[in-house]
């Protein structure tokens, strides 16, 4: 028998179980560009912060061709690093991190490679990720996630969003005070299906401002979906 979640702000919240079904069906399970390679996923989630999709994957794309073997790091000028990913925003701040990480590691492991993590507990893994310069929770477990295949649950902005509109309790503030929690509440068989499709019901319908719930596959059960429905219903008599 299935367990259940239990983190609902109201009690007509839908089960995540059925959650989870609609938003694979819809969506599959979206990688979002993401990387089976620890050490590029750390990179690549470094260049998303404070920036769009393309940026960051344009981004990306500049840095690896500027450095095809992420080695070659290690004797980097800070204006050979933030050339590449400069024009995102925030380049000086990147190169910074991409810097400090890259010493960290080599100081640590003697070269530039997050492989041993594979060898590591969820736990320490996450430890060690968060220890570096700039990586919190999210960012670590999105290499966890993504390129270690492990069943954590990064919480960002379209997941947070999309689970209090569902009518699960996600407090104001900072997430990162909450991330713990509601990771735990979620079944481990999930976290991955419900991350990645969350994230593009988020960016294509789930949207911050103005939610387009009227073709939102999660329409039919979603408590915030069925109040906006109905309320437009009335305006329309």
């Amino acid at each position: 028998m299935k367990s259940t979640t239990n983190i609902a702000a109201f009690p007509n919240s839908p089960d995540l179980y059925s959650v989870e079904k609609i938003l694979r069906r819809h969506f599959d399970e979206p990688r979002h560009g993401n990387k089976s390679n620890p050490l590029s996923e750390l990179f690549y989630i470094l260049l998303s912060l404070q920036t769009s999709e393309s940026n960051c994957k344009r981004s990306y794309s500049a840095l690896r061709r500027a450095f095809p073997q992420w080695p070659m790091l290690s004797d980097a000028s800070h204006k050979q690093v933030r050339r590449p990913i400069n024009f995102a925003g925030l380049g000086r701040q990147r190169a910074s991190k991409i810097l400090q990480i890259v010493k960290r590691i080599i100081k640590d492991k003697g070269k530039l490679s997050l492989a041993f993590l594979d060898a590591m507990e969820t736990n320490e893994a996450e430890e060690y990720l968060v220890s570096l310069p700039g990586v919190g929770k999210k960012t670590a477990r999105c290499i966890l996630m993504y390129s270690l295949k492990r069943p954590v649950f990064p919480l960002d902005t379209h997941c947070a969003r999309v689970l209090k509109r569902l009518g699960f309790h996600v407090p104001d503030g900072s997430l990162r005070k909450c991330e713990d929690r509601i990771q735990n509440l979620i079944p481990p068989k999930l976290r991955y299906s419900l991350h990645v499709t969350m994230i593009s019901l988020g960016r294509q319908t789930c949207t911050s401002r103005s939610p387009n719930c009227e073709i939102c596959p999660l329409r039919t059960i979603c408590p915030t979906g069925i109040a906006r429905l109905r309320a437009m219903r009335k305006c329309e008599r």
